[in-house]
């Protein structure tokens, strides 16, 4: 049973998360950017190195581009994740949101003997909590 009401569950967060593809696409998209950023920089620190070790005017104006590469995709990095992150925020709120509004309208369908006969309250207090848990995930 408990099995049954997570995968309903899950399919209940998919259905309000593909709502928004574009917010999803550009998470996709700086995963791979930063990851791949996160690979390429130890092998251009590596042929920094590599360049300090040769002692020539061609090492060390390529050094310099170097330089100037290993800054560039520093500053693509953190431009990346703080896309990611403003984009996540505003993706999260409004599966959130629309998790909360559909609880509530749910819970609207149901006659008022189902409310006489469960406590109001908790069944309340349980749909507020249920979109935090999207959070979570």
């Amino acid at each position: 049973m408990k099995e049954l009401v997570t995968k309903y569950t899950w399919r209940i967060f998919a259905q309000h998360a593909f709502r928004y593809p574009m917010p999803i696409a550009i998470a996709v998209v700086g995963i791979v950017l930063t990851t791949a950023i996160d690979i390429v920089r130890p092998i251009l620190y590596r042929q920094l190195l590599n360049l300090v070790a040769d002692d020539s005017t061609a090492a060390a104006h390529a050094g310099v581009l170097l330089v100037g590469q290993i800054i560039a995709l520093g500053v693509l990095h953190q431009v990346g994740w703080r896309t990611m992150g403003f984009t996540n925020a505003r993706f999260v709120s409004r599966v959130m949101s629309d998790l909360l509004m559909t609880g509530f309208e749910r819970i609207l369908q149901h006659s008022l003997k189902f409310f006489h006969g469960h406590h109001s309250g908790s069944i309340v207090n349980k749909i507020r909590r249920y979109p935090y848990s999207f959070q979570t995930v």
